[in-house]
């Protein structure tokens, strides 16, 4: 790969494996050596050094300044001597010339698409011909991808691909899934008459097949235009698919993962002209998956709800665990039972990047559809996914018994009886809410000092007992009922009481709403308060701020602040239910970051004055409510009013608790690690993280186990896993996605309001909240969001989100800052692009695309 690049390695590898790849040689990267050192140390190489990516009109043109220079580089007679050989041993035709980068579908990116290719090549265009390709690699649109994906900005490498024409009468690419629902087994193939250059840059539509690889059943056909030759003519046979479809398996078994291929027919041979991995694919690990033709199962990823609230990569240690602790709780109930069993078999299953649930176990057992409302409030998608799509052919063959289910009976009782202290806490808190409030205060009072404490020193299991039995006990008596109480006779009970087709009563219940005094609507104003105590200039150089924290020498006010902050919020941050995630107490950065992307904002937006007008119309909003529904209502909204207004700071207290007990827990792991890279047990101390509970464990239990050993063994699926950007809600065994089924308006994109208010503006996309600013007016675009994300909501002037639901993080926030937003829109952050003009319409969850301003 690294001599002659991804393209001519896949070549190589197919040639060897005995499959029908046209004749032809590789000019290696070093064979540009000459070119790239004179390249390399000229000005013009050093001045796009200098020049910002972001400056798209700058940096292009000092991209086409270098490749001036590079197109006036002559040719070795070393060089020239060696294509002439080359060529001498092929016989007299003409070449395709094309770019092999040994940065090209690397297994985090690929870089297709960005290079060149030069077909019908003559012996004397030939020269040419490898230059116009060399010369691709000096693009600007390479090295802004590069950017785009942070790969270090040095001089590109290059090789390049000689090979013979295929005189294709048909050709085209394959897809060993199918893309579009990532189902493993079904193929897509587009073809076209002629040779597949119009195909692949897109200028033409092919004929298109999606094929059952298991049985070569053709499960969708359109016949495409082929720009206008034989557009009414298929141009692939029965047979010629299936001969695909065979080389589809063979090349796939090869490389061990899907992968697209680009193919040609030339009088009945087939030719396969390029094979390569498809990185963007969602993998599933083996103990997941069925074999081809075997009953499917569905799980559902439940590392996307409220709580976790991360849509990439977990670490094996977050998730483990999460599960850890769920089994503890199952054994302390029933020392019999486990959460740990197969994939297949079990309720639940921790792939190690994701969590997930069993629909298809749940099914034998109970009726999925039982968890549409428990979701709703957090998750609209998922919720929308059990409500909508067709759950048949995932049904268990054998359903559990009635004898069966009776044998979960002393299970239930046993769990009612260990939630008894719960359930005479809520009774306490329905009838004496007072009385109650008093309890729950002087207990997290008490818990909260409990989780200042030093560390202990201990094993880590213990740890993990040490923190989450406490938290247990508090969570019964206090947060759990309190919770409960908010959403079950609070703010779903609102959303019963009024009108559903009255405008002016979903007004009033979202005022209702609104004006909280939650966690992380504190957090937010602390964030901008610090923001304004500081002359904006100051922002200009973060690296001298942090310093001067440091040394205690920046402004004193504002040092009281930061002091305070870092004291009540110093265990949150970004992705902060990942423990190998730093938090804002560890890494003073992540809030300097926000505070600029707020003073950059203008900080005209204040959420201080925004969250205090709501705070003064929520009585009026419910005074009037109550005169306008009739008696029998209004008792049930005095109910529901008292219960928001007394307990709306339960709603973040038991995330907040966990993730301060994660601040300590990631202090232990961080010195564990520290020690065992000293013992040279691990590389580095990031390393803990991919490790299980157990494994932890037993390092710490036994000096001989063999940490980097453990590390290695794992399944090449946990290096698929870290190149997906999003993981869907809903995937069966063979890999499909399912996805709630929605009206497809052209034009149109449709969610769920959670926040009202309509407003228009270019679309910023972020997949993590430090990826690019969110300037003034922009209409923030993201999968989900957690309270990393606040500061960003000050300057978007709406938000639209794909995981989420009224009672999620970016609902609540988008309420207090009267920001419109609207969640549930699937696949949100791939259909719309940055600088897109939109209306977002947070009163009918209606997102409207708008013509570019002229």
């Amino acid at each position: 790969m690294s001599i002659v690049g991804g393209k001519a390695a896949s070549l190589i590898r197919l040639t060897q494996a005995g499959l029908n790849v046209p004749d032809g040689f590789v000019l290696p990267v070093d064979f540009f050596t000459d070119w790239v050192r004179t390249l390399s140390s000229s000005q013009q190489w050093q001045h796009l050094c200098n020049t910002n990516p972001a400056d798209l009109n700058d940096f292009t043109q000092s991209c086409e300044r270098l490749k001036e220079v590079a197109s006036n580089l002559n040719y070795t007679s070393h060089q020239l001597e060696s294509v002439q050989q080359a060529a001498s041993c092929l016989p007299d035709n003409l070449y395709a010339v094309r770019s092999s980068s040994p940065e090209e579908d690397l297994t985090d990116s690929s870089f297709a698409g960005l290079y060149e290719t030069r077909l019908n090549t003559s012996d004397t265009q030939l020269a040419d011909a490898i230059q116009f390709c060399f010369l691709s690699c000096l693009d600007a649109r390479v090295f802004i991808y590069k950017h785009k994906q942070n790969l270090p900005m040095t001089f590109p490498r290059i090789a390049v691909v000689v090979q013979l024409q295929v005189n294709s009468e048909v050709s085209g690419v394959l897809f060993s899934l199918n893309p579009l629902n990532n189902d493993y087994d079904e193929a897509v193939i587009n073809a076209t008459f002629g040779l597949g250059e119009a195909l692949v840059s897109g200028e033409i539509t092919p004929d298109s097949w999606t094929v059952n690889k298991t049985t070569n059943e053709v499960i969708n056909f359109t016949l495409g235009t082929k720009g206008g030759t034989q557009s009414e003519t298929a141009c692939l046979s029965t047979q010629e698919i299936e001969q695909l479809v065979a080389a589809a398996l063979t090349i796939e078994q090869f490389y061990s993962e899907p992968v697209d291929i680009e193919w040609a027919y030339a009088q009945g041979k087939m030719f396969l002209l390029q094979a390569r991995p498809i990185t963007t694919y969602i993998p599933l690990p083996p103990e997941m998956m069925t074999a081809p033709g075997e009953p499917r199962i569905l799980y559902m990823d439940e590392s996307l709800a409220d709580g976790i609230t991360i849509s990439g990569p977990v670490t094996q240690l977050s998730n483990d665990f999460l599960m850890y602790l769920i089994d503890k709780l199952v054994r302390f109930i029933d020392p019999n039972m486990s959460i740990y069993q197969e994939a297949k078999t079990g309720l639940m299953y921790c792939s190690g990047v994701r969590l997930y649930l069993n629909i298809s176990v749940l099914m034998s057992w109970v009726n999925p559809s039982l968890l549409e409302p428990a979701k709703r409030p957090i998750d609209t998608t998922y919720a929308d996914i059990i409500a909508t799509c067709d759950f048949t052919p995932y049904e268990p063959q054998h359903k559990s018994s009635i004898w069966q289910k009776m044998k979960l009976l002393p299970f239930l009782f046993k769990f009612i009886w260990q939630l008894r202290v719960f359930l005479f806490a809520m009774l306490k808190a329905m009838f004496r809410l007072s009385s109650f409030q008093e309890k729950y205060e002087r207990e997290l009072a008490s818990f909260d000092a409990f989780l200042r404490q030093p560390v202990p020193s201990m094993l880590f299991t213990d740890l993990l007992m040490h923190y989450y039995i406490p938290m247990t006990d508090v969570t019964q008596r206090t947060t759990g009922p309190a919770l409960t109480l908010y959403v079950y006779r609070g703010t779903e009970f609102l959303k019963k009481i009024i009108d559903e087709k009255s405008n002016r009563q979903a007004e009033l219940s979202e005022a209702i709403l609104s004006g909280s005094d939650d966690i992380v609507m504190e957090m937010g104003m602390l964030l901008y308060e610090m923001s304004t105590l500081l002359p904006a200039a100051e922002f200009n150089d973060l690296d001298n701020m942090a310093q001067r924290i440091l040394d205690r020498t920046i402004d004193p006010e504002f040092l009281r602040a930061w002091d305070h902050f870092q004291y009540r919020f110093g265990c949150r941050g970004p992705l902060e239910m990942e423990l190998a995630r730093p938090k804002y107490a560890e890494e003073p950065m992540l809030v300097l970051m926000q505070l600029s992307t707020i003073v950059k904002g203008g900080q005209k937006f204040d959420p201080r004055v925004n969250h205090q007008k709501l705070k003064e119309n929520r009585h009026q909003a419910y005074e009037e409510l109550l005169k306008i529904l009739p008696k029998r209502k209004q008792k049930k909204l005095a109910t529901a009013y008292t219960n928001i207004c007394a307990l709306e700071r339960s709603r973040e207290i038991p995330k907040d608790h966990i993730v301060t007990i994660q601040k300590r827990i990631r202090e232990y792991l961080l010195d564990q690690a520290k020690t065992w890279v000293r013992e040279d047990r691990l590389n580095s101390v990031e390393q803990i993280f991919e490790l299980t509970v157990m494994e932890l464990d037993q390092a710490q239990r036994q000096p001989a186990f063999d940490l980097l050993a453990t590390l290695d063994s794992r399944d090449p699926y946990f290096e698929r896993a870290r190149r997906v950007r999003h993981f869907p809600h809903a995937i069966d065994s063979r890999g499909r996605i399912l996805r709630p089924k929605t009206e497809n308006v052209p034009g149109q994109l449709v969610g769920v309001p959670v926040s009202s208010g309509i407003a228009t503006g270019p679309v910023k996309v972020l997949n993590d909240p430090f990826e690019k600013d969110v300037e003034e007016g922009d209409i923030l675009v993201a999968h989900t969001t957690d309270p990393g994300w606040t500061p960003l909501f000050i300057n978007a002037a709406a938000v639209l989100l794909e995981v989420g639901g009224e009672l999620q993080h970016g609902a609540l926030v988008a309420r207090e800052y009267g920001k419109p937003c609207i969640a549930g829109i699937v696949n949100v952050t791939s259909s719309l692009e940055d600088g897109q003009l939109v209306e977002v319409d947070g009163n009918s969850g209606k997102v409207t695309l708008l013509p570019a301003e002229s």
